[in-house]
C-alpha cells in the first residue's frame, strides 16, 4: 500500500498557474520554439503541449493552481528538461521513452491528474450541486477523484446526522453514480462533537484505494491520506460462454458412471451429490468456449474524417491564433456534436426496431427500464462505515443472522413439553424400518418439473443453471431420481443443497446506509428445488386427502388468490351494511413471519397432524442446519447459520408456513381471513360495544396463541378500521395497547377505506401506473421507433395488469372513480398511436382493437365469479348470495351494470 502524494518515489511536475502576461503572443511563440528545438518531430511536440492546462479567463470549476503527473517510470523525457527534470531516454518497460510512449503506450504509467481547485472554484462547484443535484457535467470524462473538506454531513459517509449540504451532495452522488470513500474515524473535532466532513469522491476509477484520518496536526481538522496499492489485485469477471448443448448432452450421456447405487449412509448421499454436481459442471466446461464479440466500430467513417479535420484545425489555430481559424475549429466542433447526437439516436432507433417478443429481447429491455437496481451504498456498522464489498457482505450477513433467530418469547413449561415430545418422536422413528416408506420418485415426475423450469433464473452456489438442467440426458435424470430415492430411504436432505446465496435488495423508502434496510433474495440450487418438488407433491397429497389445511388460509393454495380473500372481506362488510350493522376489522402485522418460524414447534405440529413419520424425519433434516452466504457483485460473505425460519425462495417453504399457522385460534363471533402471514379479524354487530368486545376477546386468545408459538406481533403497524358512517365503536386493545381507528388500510394490495368507495385505491393505482409508464416511456413514446405491435404488447402484458388488479372487488365503485382508470388507458393509447388532438378515444380503441377498461373488467369479473360458483372451498361457498341488479354497489353488480357493457 503506497501513499499517493508528491514524493521522491513518484515523478512530480509542478507547473505554476501562469499569470495574464503569459497570454501575450511573444511568450506563446517562445514556448513553441522551445518545444520545437527540443524535438525534431514538431507534431509530437504539439501533441504533448495539449496535455498541459491552458491559461483561461473563464470561471472554471477546476481553476488550476498546478497539475501533477505521477508515473512509476522515474524521470520524464528530455523535452521537459526546462522544468529541471533529468533526461531518461529509456523507459523501465524496455521501450524508448518518448512522449507518445510515456503518455499513450507504456503499461507502467499511471496517469493520475491531480487538479487543485481554488477556493472560489470550490464554492462555485458546490453551489452548482446545491442548485442542480442532477447535473452530470461537473465531473470531467474519464477517471476522477475529488478529495478534501466538503463541510457536508450525511450518515452515508459516517456522520451521526445529516445537514442540508450533505443531503444535496448525497443526491448528487446517487444521481451521478459516484463512490464515496470516507475514513473510518472522525476528521473534524468540535468542542462537544466529532464528525467526518473530509473524504473523497471517486468516479470511473477502477483502482482500489482506501482512506485514513491521521491525527498529526494541531488543527481541529485531521489530514486525510488516500492510499493506492501498487500491487492491486483486480478480479477479472468471468467471460461469457458460448455452449454447444449437443456436446454437453452427449458428454453426460457417455459418462463412465452410468448408475447411482443405493446409499447406506448420509455421507454417501453427500458424496453422490458432489459427484453429480462435478460431472454436470465438467460437461458444461468441456462444451463451452469464451464468446468472441465482433462488435462494429463505434465511430463511423464520416465521423473519423471530421475528427481528423477538427484536430488539424485545432493545431492550425494553436500555431496562428487567427480568429478565422478559431471560427473554423468551432464550426467543426459543433458539426461533430450534431453528428454524434444523430449517430447515437440512430443506433438507439435501430436497436428498438430489432426488438422482438419471440426471442425475449423485448421483455428483457422492458425489465431493464422497469427495474433499475441501485448498488449497495456505504453501510453504517458497529465498527465504522463499510465501504468495500467484503465489509458490506459481512455486515449484511451479520444482520441477517440476527434476523434468522427465534423471537425472544419464552414459555418454559410449554416449551419443555413440545421439545421433549419432538425429541422422543425423532428418537423412536429414526431407526424404525417397519413404517411405510415415502413413495419413490419417478423419472417421469422429474421430466414434468424440468419442462416447467424457466431458463433465465440465477443459479445457486453450485453454479448449475436451469438451462443445464433443461439439456440433461435421460441417464442423468435417472441419477437425480436415484439420489432423491436414497434421500427418501435414509430420510436425509443433503447439506450441499441447504446453503442459500442471498442477494440484498434495498427496500423502497428505506435508509440505504442501514444493513437491515435490504430485502434478502435467496438463490437455492436447482437440484435442491427438484427434490423439494417431489417432497412437496408427497406432502400436499397427504394434506389434501386428509383435509388438514384450514379453509380460511388462501395463501399458496390451488384455485385461490388474493382476490378470493378480498371478496370475503368486502362481501362481509357489505352484507353487514345492508343489515344496518356495525362492522370493524383489525389487520394484524406479524414481525418476520417466515424468518422466525420455530423449527421444533413446526415439527410438533407435523406430528400433531399425523404426517407420515418418514416424511417428518425428512423434513426435520430439511429445515435444520441450513446456512446462507451474502453476495454483492462477485464477493461472498462467510457462511452463516440460520437458526430459525423457513428457507426463502424454496418450494416447501410456503406449505410448511401454512402448517405452522394452521391451528390459529378462531371465534364464532368473528371472521378470520388469512393469506400466508397477512391476517385480518372482522366482526359485525348491531351494538358497537358488543362488536368491540367480540374483537377484543378474539385478540386476547390470539395473543396467547402467538406467544405459545413464539410469533411476535408488531402493534405499531397493526391497524383497525370501522366500516360505518355512524360513530365509531370503542377502540380495540392489543397487547395492552389501544389501536386507534384508521380511515383506511391496505390489505393484499387493495386500499380498503371505511366507506368502501375505493377512491383512494383507484388513485393509488393510477399513480402506480403513471410511475411505471414513466419508466417505460423511452420504449413507447410517440417518437420511439419500436413498432406499434410491440408497444401494445408492453401495455397489455406489463402496464394494463396494474390497472385491473383485483378489479372484480372494487369495480362497483362510483363512475367518476372508474373514469380515472379509463382515462389512464386513453392516455397511453394516444401516446402509442401518436394520435392527434381531434381523434376520438373510441376511434383510437377500435383502430387497435382494444376494449375499454370497463369491458376488460367485466370480462375478468365474469370468469372470476363463474369459477366462484362452483368452488369447493367452504369459505368461498359461505359468501352471502344476493340477487344481482344494477346499482346495488356490491361486487357482483358489474355483471349486470349497463355501464360495463
Amino acid at each position: 500500500m503506497e501513499e499517493l502524494r508528491a514524493s521522491t518515489d513518484l515523478m512530480c511536475i509542478n507547473r505554476p498557474r501562469p499569470s495574464l502576461l503569459c497570454l501575450i503572443k511573444t511568450l506563446q511563440n517562445a514556448l513553441i520554439e522551445d518545444w520545437e528545438s527540443s524535438w525534431s518531430n514538431s507534431n509530437t511536440g504539439l501533441r504533448v503541449k495539449s496535455f498541459f492546462p491552458k491559461p483561461s479567463l473563464d470561471i472554471n470549476p477546476h481553476s488550476i493552481y498546478f497539475t501533477q503527473f505521477l508515473t512509476n517510470n522515474g524521470p520524464f523525457v528530455s523535452y521537459l528538461h526546462r522544468f529541471k527534470l533529468k533526461t531518461a531516454p529509456n523507459c523501465l518497460c524496455g521501450s524508448v521513452g518518448d512522449a507518445d510512449h510515456y503518455v499513450f503506450a507504456c503499461p507502467l504509467t499511471k496517469d493520475f491528474h491531480l487538479v487543485f481547485p481554488s477556493q472560489n472554484a470550490k464554492k462555485a462547484w458546490f453551489q452548482s450541486i446545491i442548485g442542480n443535484p442532477s447535473n452530470q457535467d461537473l465531473f470531467n470524462p474519464g477517471s476522477n477523484f475529488l478529495v478534501g473538506d466538503f463541510n457536508a454531513k450525511h450518515t452515508s459517509w459516517g456522520c451521526p446526522v445529516s445537514d442540508t449540504k450533505g443531503n444535496k451532495l448525497y443526491d448528487y452522488i446517487i444521481n451521478n453514480n459516484i463512490d464515496v470513500i470516507a475514513p473510518p474515524t472522525p476528521t473534524r473535532f468540535g468542542t462537544d462533537s466529532a464528525t467526518i466532513i473530509d473524504f473523497a469522491l471517486i468516479k470511473n476509477l477502477n483502482w482500489p484505494c482506501n482512506i485514513d484520518s491521521i491525527p498529526e496536526l494541531s488543527s481541529d481538522h485531521n489530514p486525510i491520506k488516500l492510499h493506492f496499492p501498487r500491487t492491486a489485485k483486480f478480479e477479472i469477471p468471468p467471460p461469457q460462454l458460448n455452449t454447444n448443448w449437443n456436446i454437453f448432452t452427449s458428454t453426460l450421456a457417455n459418462s463412465e458412471n452410468c448408475h447411482v447405487p443405493n446409499a447406506n449412509s448420509t455421507p454417501e448421499i453427500e458424496s453422490q451429490v458432489r459427484d453429480l454436481t462435478s460431472e454436470i459442471l465438467a460437461a458444461h466446461a468441456k462444451a463451452s468456449r469464451p464468446m468472441t464479440h465482433s462488435e462494429p466500430p463505434f465511430v463511423q467513417g464520416e465521423l473519423k474524417y471530421l475528427f481528423k479535420e477538427r484536430n488539424r484545425a485545432r493545431k492550425l489555430w494553436q500555431f496562428t491564433k487567427f480568429p478565422q481559424h478559431k471560427t473554423e475549429l468551432n464550426r467543426l466542433q459543433n458539426k461533430i456534436k450534431r453528428r454524434v447526437v444523430n449517430y447515437r439516436q440512430q443506433v438507439w432507433e435501430d436497436y428498438l426496431t430489432s426488438l422482438d417478443a419471440e426471442d425475449g429481447s423485448l421483455w428483457g429491455t422492458a425489465r431493464a427500464f422497469g427495474k433499475k437496481a441501485s448498488p449497495i451504498s456505504a453501510l453504517n456498522g458497529p465498527n465504522g462505515v463499510a465501504l468495500s464489498d467484503t465489509n458490506k457482505t459481512e455486515l449484511i450477513a451479520l444482520s441477517l443472522e440476527s434476523q434468522f433467530q427465534l423471537n425472544d418469547i419464552h414459555n418454559p413449561h410449554k416449551d419443555d413439553i413440545i421439545t421433549n415430545t419432538v425429541d422422543a418422536y425423532i428418537a423412536n422413528h429414526t431407526n424404525n424400518n417397519n413404517i411405510d416408506p415415502i413413495p419413490p420418485a419417478l423419472p417421469s415426475e422429474l421430466i414434468t418439473y424440468i419442462k416447467k423450469i424457466k431458463i433465465k433464473k440465477s443459479p445457486g452456489r453450485d453454479g448449475i443453471t436451469n438451462k443445464m438442467i433443461k439439456n440433461l440426458p435421460l441417464i442423468t435424470i435417472f441419477k437425480i431420481t436415484n439420489i432423491i430415492n436414497n434421500m427418501f430411504n435414509l430420510r436425509y436432505f443433503p447439506n450441499a443443497w441447504k446453503t442459500a446465496v442471498i442477494i440484498p435488495i434495498l427496500k423502497p423508502g428505506k435508509d440505504p446506509t442501514r444493513a437491515d434496510s435490504h430485502r434478502p433474495i435467496s438463490l437455492l440450487p436447482i437440484l435442491s428445488k427438484l427434490a423439494e418438488k417431489i417432497i412437496s407433491a408427497r406432502l400436499n397429497d397427504y394434506l389434501e386427502r386428509n383435509n388438514i389445511l384450514t379453509p380460511e388460509q388462501h395463501g399458496f393454495r390451488p384455485r385461490l388468490s388474493t382476490s378470493h380473500q378480498l371478496l370475503r372481506v368486502v362481501e362481509y362488510i357489505k352484507d353487514a351494511t345492508d343489515r344496518n350493522q356495525y362492522t370493524a376489522a383489525v389487520f394484524l402485522d406479524i414481525q418476520k413471519a417466515f424468518d422466525r418460524v420455530w423449527h421444533t414447534g413446526l415439527l410438533y405440529k407435523l406430528i400433531k397432524y399425523k404426517i407420515p413419520p418418514p416424511l417428518i424425519l425428512l423434513l426435520n433434516s430439511y429445515i435444520n442446519d441450513r446456512s446462507f452466504t451474502v453476495k454483492i457483485n462477485r464477493t461472498y460473505s462467510l457462511t452463516k447459520s440460520a437458526k430459525a425460519g423457513i428457507a426463502q425462495g424454496s418450494i416447501l417453504g410456503p406449505v410448511l408456513f401454512n402448517l405452522y399457522v394452521n391451528d390459529i385460534i378462531k371465534s364464532t363471533n368473528t371472521m378470520i381471513c388469512m393469506y400466508a402471514d397477512d391476517t385480518a379479524i372482522l366482526s359485525r354487530h348491531y351494538d358497537p360495544d358488543t362488536l368491540t368486545k367480540n374483537i377484543n376477546t378474539h385478540l386476547a386468545h390470539l395473543e396467547k396463541w402467538f406467544s405459545a408459538w413464539k410469533i411476535a406481533l408488531n402493534t405499531s403497524k397493526t391497524e383497525a378500521v370501522s366500516f360505518s358512517r355512524k360513530r365509531p365503536p370503542p377502540e380495540i386493545t392489543l397487547q395492552n395497547q389501544r389501536i386507534p381507528w384508521s380511515q383506511h388500510n391496505k390489505y393484499l394490495g387493495v386500499i380498503i377505506d371505511k366507506n368502501l368507495t375505493f377512491r383512494q385505491h383507484i388513485i393509488h393505482t393510477r399513480n402506480k401506473f403513471k410511475n411505471a409508464l414513466r419508466q417505460l416511456y423511452p420504449l413507447i413514446a410517440k417518437k420511439s421507433k419500436l413498432n406499434r405491435h410491440n408497444k401494445m404488447l408492453i401495455y397489455t402484458l406489463i402496464l394494463k395488469p396494474l390497472l385491473t388488479y383485483a378489479s372484480p372487488i372494487w369495480a362497483h365503485a362510483a363512475r367518476t372513480n372508474i373514469n380515472l382508470i379509463e382515462s389512464s388507458q386513453n392516455t397511453i393509447l394516444r401516446i402509442i398511436l401518436d394520435a392527434h388532438w381531434y381523434m376520438r378515444n373510441e376511434d383510437i380503441r377500435k383502430s387497435c382493437n382494444i376494449p375499454t377498461i370497463r369491458q376488460s373488467i367485466r370480462n375478468i369479473a365474469i370468469n372470476f365469479f363463474s369459477n366462484i360458483d362452483g368452488h369447493d372451498n367452504p369459505t368461498i361457498k359461505a359468501i352471502s348470495k344476493y340477487p344481482t341488479y344494477p346499482f346495488i354497489r356490491r361486487p357482483r353488480d358489474i355483471l349486470v351494470d349497463p355501464n360495463f357493457n
